[in-house]
């Protein structure tokens, strides 16, 4: 719920407490567990809140780990790259360079007319 429809669902909750016995019966009777609804929103906020950052933050972590990592593996491609073929790394070398390794790009085929 957006916070023009949160503002006008509660003011219409207040309206509709005032006016309670001019409410159907079945509306009346629904009104207390729409309102005890609301209740719950407000209970689950400072929870979602705190979901979020925690979210947030897990986020954050798993990025600077990456790269982290992402920046140590590179370094290790560039000294394995420099000692060249004969180090015994040939085969790592070759999965490490297929990270790397691009084919040609497709060229898109154009439109046929028709």
């Amino acid at each position: 719920m957006g916070a023009k429809s949160e503002v006008f669902a509660r003011q219409a909750l207040i309206v509709a407490r005032q006016n309670i016995a001019r409410l159907p019966p079945d509306m009346a009777a629904e009104l207390l567990g729409v309102e005890s609804d609301l209740a719950a929103l407000d209970d689950l906020r400072p929870r979602l809140a705190h979901l979020t950052s925690l979210h947030e933050k897990s986020d954050d972590s798993s990025v600077a780990l990456g790269s982290d990592v992402m920046v140590f593996t590179l370094s290790i491609c560039g000294v394995l790259k420099a000692l060249g073929a004969g180090a015994g790394l040939d085969e790592l070398k070759a999965q490490m360079s297929s990270r790397f390794n691009r084919g040609p790009r497709a060229t898109p085929t154009p439109p046929a007319n028709g």
